[in-house]
């Protein structure tokens, strides 16, 4: 095991429910022998593009998650990723570009089962971490799915502040769901759409929707077992993959301490946290100077989202960076 390969050589297993698009690239490559993943995706169009690889560790279903087993329509978007169990609220979405998106193309009647029922099914025994983009039907599917998100160590859901749907789920919802299972809310990756009639005018416009990051602190995942030294790897890898280097460096502690992890594997961890320290400037003899040009640098920033506070002055919606880092 060689010291630079930190995170990636600690195993992780995750499920990505909503997988359109593939898993994200923070997670490496799907090559490494160390991730396992199961990708849950009802719609056809996306379902097709998938499709199971890396030797059983990757594994596809193409059932659709509810709060149990049976058959509900599915409404086809235009865009696949945009279908969903719950009508649109058009009177709320025709006001932004793009509204043909959401064209309902199509009704299928879908069968539905829970997510505990899925990943039961699956052969995926441990669960590491779970994302969760189900188009305004995450309430359906979080009371289903307790067991499961109760083995997690993190979640990232997509999380509606606005009207999108009719009777979907909204915010306190789902942070209620999660904070009632044990994780804490660490980071909001937030998405703002402007009106079609200023879409080219520099304005931030309304926030719709964000990608949240709950996890389990250090200190939780020791009290729910404080002997499995593969969960306490995984929560390195989660923790290091979203850059909270203080989560990396508490659950290092916590762990030597109880002897979960060896000598290697502490040596890998305190490699990589060395590595970033002084990759952004503390204890590093040029810190200072380092740090005094990261302030000018967003100082800069701030005027720049000032002047145009979206990523694309040429699209109609903006966001922030992505979730830690």
């Amino acid at each position: 095991m060689a010291a630079e390969r930190f995170p990636d050589d600690f195993e992780l297993s995750l499920i990505d429910v909503g997988a359109a698009g593939g898993i994200h690239p923070r997670w490496g490559k799907m090559e490494n022998p160390k991730t396992s993943v199961l990708m849950i995706e009802p719609e056809a169009r996306a379902f097709d593009e998938l499709g199971d690889s890396a030797e059983g560790r990757i594994k596809v279903s193409a059932v659709a998650l509810s709060a149990g087993k049976g058959t509900r329509f599915l409404h086809v978007a235009r865009k696949g990723m945009c279908s969903s169990f719950h009508k649109r609220n058009f009177e709320f979405v025709n006001r932004f570009p793009l509204k043909e998106r959401f064209d309902i193309i199509g009704e299928e009647e879908t069968p539905t089962e829970s997510l505990d029922d899925t990943v039961s099914g699956s052969g995926f025994d441990i669960i590491d971490f779970i994302k969760l983009d189900v188009e305004g039907h995450e309430n359906a599917v979080i009371s289903q799915g307790q067991e499961t998100f109760g083995k997690a160590i993190g979640i990232e859901a997509e999380l509606v502040f606005a009207p999108l749907f009719v009777g979907g789920a909204k915010f306190c919802d789902q942070h209620n769901s999660f904070t009632a299972l044990g994780y804490e809310l660490y980071d909001l990756q937030r998405y703002y759409w402007r009106r079609e009639n200023g879409r080219d005018l520099p304005s931030r416009g309304q926030i719709i929707f964000c990608n949240g990051l709950y996890l389990k602190t250090p200190e939780t995942v020791i009290a729910e077992d404080a002997t499995d030294a593969r969960r306490v790897r995984a929560a390195l890898r989660i923790y290091a993959s979203f850059g909270l280097l203080d989560l990396v460096k508490e659950m290092h502690d916590l762990s030597l301490d109880r002897g979960l992890l060896n000598e290697r594997e502490s040596q890998m961890v305190s490699n990589h946290l060395n590595a970033r320290r002084y990759a952004k400037g503390h204890d590093a003899p040029s810190g200072i100077v380092h740090r005094v040009l990261m302030k000018v640098s967003r100082l800069f920033a701030g005027l720049a989202r000032k002047i145009e506070p979206t990523r694309d002055e040429r699209s109609f919606y903006g966001s922030d960076e992505e979730l830690g880092q």
